[in-house]
């Protein structure tokens, strides 16, 4: 049977760097693979429109910001692009690819998926794949601490506005959206995007990003979720109700094997390491010398931080004092 694949990233001009070396980070590994970036191309600097010819990726022209006016507490808080990972299935299947992978510019492939593993996924996939970060019961809670006068997320305003009942409120949830491995056939039968557009216009456009948005969404419209493990979007177990502690001994034994897809959530590679563990320290290196191999000396000109750490021992002995 056929599975025909692809990976996708957004971005405004700004964004650029950082969505070319994710997308790179998996090419280098999988070049069988399509890879596209979706964005508004006449606002693309020369240097963008360079940097992403280079590797040979495809732009997918967007420009949705009509539809997507933030307000309430998060206006204006990201760039309109946040909300494109929701109209890229669509497109791309109408480009003939049944799958695609989504990652956000923070993302870093350091090693390469096992390919009947992946295919095998996909295979399993009816709606998209994964991993949870909690309830959308908890997600309404967080919405209604952002205290938006515009839509306030009570059970009785998302009841009769949108029609979520109790039940799907404890029993659906809110998935981590920086790596997301989508159907895009049913995507396209489901229209995904236009039910995204629509929940945005009734809820007065009170979200921070397409992950809120999504998680509605699948809700209201039963789309299907499959669960995903930590190593197809690790993140450190720091936004995850769980923890993979096999893969955490691992770790602890300083073996950091058996991750595929990596998601710099709250630690970016590009900036000084706050928080500094082992497990940090080995994948932000891993970035930083996957950038400078790839860019050379331009990649001190395309991020901040790209030297790597250093021992990690000397570095927490410091930290720890």
């Amino acid at each position: 049977m056929t599975c025909s694949i692809a990976f996708y990233a957004v971005a405004n001009d700004a964004y650029v760097p950082t969505a070319v070396m994710a997308l790179r980070s998996f090419q280098r590994w999988h070049p069988e693979f399509a890879y596209f970036l979706l964005g508004t191309i006449n606002t693309f600097s020369p240097q963008s429109h360079e940097l992403i010819r280079r590797y040979g990726i495809e732009l997918i022209d967007v420009d949705e910001a009509g539809r997507f006016i933030t307000q309430g507490t998060n206006k204006d808080r990201y760039p309109v692009e946040v909300f494109y990972p929701l109209k890229a299935p669509e497109l791309l299947a109408e480009r003939g690819y049944d799958y695609s992978i989504e990652v956000d510019g923070d993302v870093f492939g350091p090693e390469p998926f096992d390919i009947p593993r992946l295919k095998s996924l996909f295979k399993r996939t009816r709606g998209y794949a994964a991993r949870p970060v909690g309830s959308l019961a908890r997600t309404l809670m967080h919405k209604r601490q952002e205290l938006n006068e515009e839509f306030d997320f009570s059970p009785k305003t998302v009841s009769a506005t949108l029609g979520l009942t109790r039940r799907k409120i404890w029993r659906r949830y809110e998935a981590q959206a920086g790596i997301i491995y989508w159907n895009n056939t049913a995507m396209a039968k489901i229209g995904l995007f236009e039910k995204c557009v629509e929940i945005f216009r009734k809820c007065h456009g009170c979200f921070e990003a397409d992950q809120d948005l999504l998680a509605f969404a699948t809700a209201i419209h039963d789309i299907p979720v499959r669960k995903i493990g930590h190593p197809y979007n690790f993140g450190f177990f720091e936004d995850s109700p769980w923890v993979d502690h096999r893969m955490e001994r691992r770790f602890g034994r300083g073996e950091f094997a058996g991750v595929y897809a990596l998601h710099f959530v709250f630690a970016k590679p590009w900036a000084e390491l706050e928080q500094p563990t082992p497990v940090k320290i080995h994948f932000v290196n891993a970035w930083r010398d996957f950038v400078c191999q790839e860019l050379g000396a331009d990649a001190g000109r395309y991020f901040r931080e790209v030297q790597p750490i250093g021992v990690i021992e000397e570095t927490l002995s410091q930290v720890t004092g």
